[in-house]
This record gives structure tokens, C-alpha cells and sequence, in this order.
């Protein structure tokens, strides 16, 4: 399956159809789920590949303090499998 054509599967149905997709794809090793956590101004502090990875608090560079991970502060993200091609 075509990654570019994940966008248009979720314009044409449901966001649960979505997840199914991605999930498929995420199983089958195409593609990989991780969680992206972000400073409250923005930039990425950390990745990790799953809640259970998860720190409850991190330190944020850009405001110079420790703090406390919210559902907020989360993102997840879906990136294309390493393989031999990429």
C-alpha cells in the first residue's frame, strides 16, 4: 500500500476505519508508532515507542524546568519502517 494514500483513506471514511488501517500497518512492520512528547512551545523533548515507555515527568530545555507529562503534552506519530530500501 502507497503511504500517501493514508491521507485519503481518512478523508473518505471513519477515524476508526483509519485506525484500523494504521494498525495494520503498524503490525504488518510497514510502518512504526511512536509517542512524541512536546514542550508547551512547541519542539519535541523525547520519543518513545509506548505508554508504557513513558516518563510521568521530563525536563524542558526551553523553559529550564522539569515537568509534569500530561495527554496534552503527547503526539502520536507514524513514520515508515526501516528496511533495505530506506
Amino acid at each position: 500500500m502507497n503511504i500517501n494514500r493514508l491521507f485519503d483513506i481518512s478523508q473518505a471514511g471513519s477515524s476508526a476505519r483509519f485506525a484500523k488501517v494504521a494498525t495494520l500497518l503498524v503490525q504488518a512492520g510497514i510502518m512504526e508508532r511512536r509517542l512524541v512528547i512536546r514542550s508547551p512551545l512547541g519542539p519535541e523533548i523525547l520519543q518513545v515507542d509506548s505508554w508504557y515507555d513513558c516518563p510521568s515527568f521530563v525536563f524542558d530545555p526551553l523553559r529550564g524546568v522539569e515537568m509534569e507529562v500530561s495527554d496534552d503534552d503527547l503526539e502520536t506519530m507514524y513514520s515508515v519502517a526501516k528496511d533495505e530500501l530506506h
